[in-house]
């Protein structure tokens, strides 16, 4: 507990120069005194000598010596008190970094107590998680056929370096969702209701992808999301260890660092993290292509190919031209859906009711430009508006 009683370095030396001021003044008087004195004495000294032979010259040198004696004393006293000035400045300057400096650090040590707090509390609320999540996953029989799910995810068993033949395809990836994967599923959507920031939006071949990752390393230097560093499921750890690790113990280490004068208490100059900007994601839409088309975005710069008598999912702003000109109904409507179920009643009665497995530009009504991205985060991911020069596209099959 802090003593009342105590005054701080900071009010101690602020005092101190007050006093050590006060003295000045005091000091100041009694040498233009002492120098005033001085002058006299020698004027009369000097008097004496051009004016009175029979003046008491030891007398009056005797005065100049004590008014100079007084002087020297006074001067000599004074360079006591300025090196005493420099001093306090000195003590006063330092209290005042080490206060600053301790602002900073308790600053930081409340930031990481907060967030010590909050994992902790998370931590409690994410047991009834798991628990949840156990007994969704027990409540369907790994037998029971619910849905496919296309993940389009390698496992790592099926990575290029235990897989060197790369014997698979997206045929093999989508499958019976298991319990777990239903789960998996239902659990990212709720997170995401309750918590959608948590949530990072990235581009991936396929589209646009939101996902909440596991970085590799919580306690490396700079820990990272990339594949280099896959998260290691034999490491799992609490919340509240992993908030230590990658963010508490690094708070109270730079408190630390400013208290012992090794780093700047300016708590602005090294932000922990800055965010990227999320890219904007690009509307998709189902439309029907009524005949060979194509079009180009300003990211692309190459021709997205789009062949007839196909469902086709391309960017909201090609669908809308598309449409316009004549060359495509929107799934989404009565017209194109029954359109779509047309031709695929004829495909089903003919062996060569497609548009051909080889599509070129010279083939389609071109489109030209048909979005203009308003920023850099606007740009497509890879496959964001459709592969360039594919025989077709994103084509659903009947």
């Amino acid at each position: 507990m802090k003593n009342p009683l105590k005054r701080d370095p900071i009010s101690a030396a602020e005092t101190e120069l007050k006093n050590l001021a006060q003295r000045r003044g005091v000091l100041a008087t009694r040498q233009r005194d002492a120098v005033a004195r001085l002058d006299a004495a020698r004027s009369a000294r000097k008097n004496a000598l051009s004016s009175d032979p029979t003046a008491d010259l030891s007398g009056l040198t005797r005065a100049v010596q004590e008014a100079g004696d007084e002087v020297d004393t006074v001067a000599s006293v004074l360079s006591d008190l300025d090196e005493q000035v420099c001093e306090a400045e000195g003590r006063l300057a330092a209290a005042k970094d080490a206060d600053v400096r301790a602002r900073s650090a308790n600053q930081l040590e409340a930031m990481a107590k907060s967030f010590d707090q909050a994992a902790a509390d998370l931590e409690v609320a994410l047991a009834g998680v798991g628990e949840a999540y156990a007994a969704m996953v027990a409540a369907i029989p790994e037998t029971l056929q619910v849905v496919e799910i296309d993940e389009r995810v390698v496992p790592p068993e099926m990575q290029t370096s235990q897989n060197p033949d790369n014997v698979f395809s997206v045929q093999d990836l989508r499958q019976d969702a298991l319990p777990n994967d239903l789960a998996r599923v239902v659990l990212a959507e709720g997170l995401a209701r309750v918590c959608p920031m948590a949530f990072g939006v990235g581009g991936r071949w396929g589209g646009w992808r939101a996902s909440l990752s596991r970085v590799g390393k919580v306690d490396a230097t700079s820990p990272s999301f990339t594949a280099r560093e896959m998260a290691d499921l034999s490491e799992l750890r609490t919340a509240s260890a992993a908030a230590a690790m990658l963010v508490s113990d690094r708070l109270r280490d730079r408190a630390r660092h400013i208290v012992a004068g090794d780093m700047s208490p300016n708590l602005e100059d090294a932000p922990i993290f800055r965010p990227k900007p999320v890219p904007k994601p690009i509307l998709q839409v189902e439309v029907y292509a009524l005949e060979n088309f194509a079009f180009r975005t300003e990211a692309d710069k190459l021709p997205t190919l789009v062949s007839k008598w196909w469902a086709h999912t391309i960017p909201e702003d090609a669908a809308d031209a598309a449409v316009a000109a004549g060359l495509a109904l929107r799934t989404d409507t009565p017209e194109g859906a029954a359109a779509f179920e047309e031709r695929k009643a004829i495909r089903r009665n003919s062996l060569n009711s497609g548009g051909g497995s080889y599509l070129s530009l010279a083939m389609c009504q071109d489109l030209g430009v048909v979005r203009e991205p308003q920023n850099a985060a606007d740009e497509p991911a890879p496959d964001g508006g459709g592969a360039t020069v594919i025989p077709l596209g994103k084509a659903e099959a009947a």
